[in-house]
């Protein structure tokens, strides 16, 4: 018996098992409010466990890893990164920090050519003046390309159309 309620799955003479739960936002959902030469987003998550290589607590790409801006927790370390990769080529990869799991915590990441900031519960903003933004037509939450799921809770989600300032940076992950 499982130590929280999950969904009822009805059955009736077999067994089923139930797919990780995962969200993606496409097609005019996603144009009509995503801003291709900048953005912040703000996640505040809990990572469960650490048991996939790399898990997206929330992603925006083109459904593939070659261009992707996400916040995301790395392998089993545990360690919340932002990363921005365009064409294949990283622009930004920064591990934010270590955090434990079964620790809500709450990061932002700002993007915009040659501009990248990135913040864990109030830290240091981390900040990068190169790069460039790869072009993405859909937001994931809680699944990466690939199949490994953030395995964890994902409180709240807020994405800003503007690269707000490194101040800001800090205070929206505080």
């Amino acid at each position: 018996m499982s130590s929280f309620i999950t969904p009822y799955i009805k059955t009736t003479t077999a067994a089923v098992t139930r797919a990780a739960p995962s969200c993606a936002i496409t097609s005019t959902a996603f144009s009509s409010f995503y801003n291709q030469s900048e953005g912040t987003i703000v996640v505040q998550a809990m990572p469960a466990d650490t048991s996939s290589n790399q898990a997206r607590a929330v992603g925006i790409s083109d459904g593939t890893t070659n261009n992707v801006i996400d916040i995301s927790r790395l392998g089993n370390s545990a360690q919340i990164r932002s990363i921005v990769t365009s064409g294949g080529v990283s622009q930004f990869n920064n591990i934010v920090d270590s955090w434990p799991i079964s620790t809500l915590y709450k990061a932002a990441t700002a993007y915009k050519a040659a501009n990248f900031a990135a913040a864990l519960n109030g830290g240091t903003v981390v900040t990068k003046a190169s790069g460039t933004i790869p072009t993405v037509n859909k937001m994931d939450i809680g699944n990466l390309v690939g199949g490994n799921f953030w395995n964890g809770w994902v409180q709240s989600l807020s994405y800003l159309g503007v690269r707000v300032p490194d101040a800001s940076v800090k205070s929206l992950s505080t």
